[in-house]
């Protein structure tokens, strides 16, 4: 992931499109909806720590590009960011426990979300009325037509589009936020691909919303680089707000007792209970950067 990142983004990145209107009802009943379950809030202070590295959406993004990162900081909560207490994304849960209310159709469309597509996608035609179609560049080049009428006078074939897919009527509809890289961008992920420098199983198997942020360029801050007061504000910050018996007395106690950083991070996470792969990585670089402090 790392190389391509470093490979791809800074060179050919393109700008994301903003968020788009006109998404499927369905989409936006379940992102509404699944989020205010009683099981799922609690987790979505956490969350969205992960998402933006412990920064501000404003900081990552701008005071113009906020409100979009915070749509695909959402997006990616609800489809992908498995709530540990249920084993299962909100929008999961939010079928199981609603899906016997919906009409047929609605619980036939909702399935449907949640059997979605998240890849990276080469356009090949654009169709001005009714949609384009893109090729899978990770499953062996499966193709989609995607209904869309919103971006067509935005893309043109050979571009890259990287994004979540849901099934609708035969055909697939993009999620509310979607990401359009360049013309060379797209040749140099299939040079990347032959040459086997882009392992595609390895790529589907961890494949998230959030992962699609690194991709696009998404990077860490510096977290060696933060003051021992910054990176404690920080740490408060997330113990305060992930619903943990956890305090920064512990946290210091842990830090001054081991050894080990690597050792200090993994019981952290272990006293913590984070299961989120992205959340476990984020803590360890936390938790390891404030063990180097706390020990000098």
């Amino acid at each position: 992931m790392t190389e391509f990142t470093d490979s791809i983004s800074p060179q050919y990145g393109s700008p994301r499109l903003p968020s788009l209107p006109g998404r499927l009802a369905i989409v936006e009943k379940i992102m509404s909806d699944s989020i205010c379950d009683q099981q799922v809030r609690k987790y979505r202070p956490r969350a969205q720590f992960t998402f933006f590295c412990g920064d501000e959406p404003e900081i990552v993004a701008g005071h113009e590009g906020q409100l979009e990162l915070v749509g695909r900081c959402l997006e990616w909560f609800v489809f992908d960011y498995k709530i540990p207490d249920l084993c299962q994304t909100p929008a999961q849960h939010w079928f199981s426990k609603n899906s016997h209310r919906l009409s047929s159709e609605a619980r036939h469309d909702a399935a449907d979300c949640l059997d979605f597509v998240i890849s990276i996608f080469e356009i090949t035609e654009v169709h001005p009325i009714s949609g384009f179609v893109a090729i899978d560049l990770l499953r062996n080049g499966k193709t989609y037509f995607v209904d869309e009428h919103v971006i067509n006078d935005q893309i043109e074939p050979g571009q890259m589009l990287l994004g979540r897919l849901f099934p609708h009527h035969d055909n697939y509809s993009l999620s509310g936020m979607a990401t359009i890289m360049d013309n060379q961008a797209c040749k140099r992920v299939r040079q990347m691909i032959k040459a086997g420098r882009m392992k595609a199983d390895t790529l589907i198997d961890d494949l998230d919303g959030l992962e699609l942020e690194n991709l696009c360029g998404r990077s860490l801050m510096r977290l060696d680089k933060l003051s021992l007061k910054e990176l404690t504000a920080r740490l408060s910050y997330y113990l305060e707000s992930s619903g943990t018996d956890l305090d920064m007395i512990d946290l210091i106690d842990l830090a001054k007792k081991s050894d080990d950083p690597i050792e200090a991070a993994v019981q952290f996470c272990r006293m913590a209970q984070i299961d989120c792969r992205h959340e476990i990585e984020l803590m360890i670089a936390y938790i390891m950067n404030f063990w180097f402090k706390v020990q000098n």
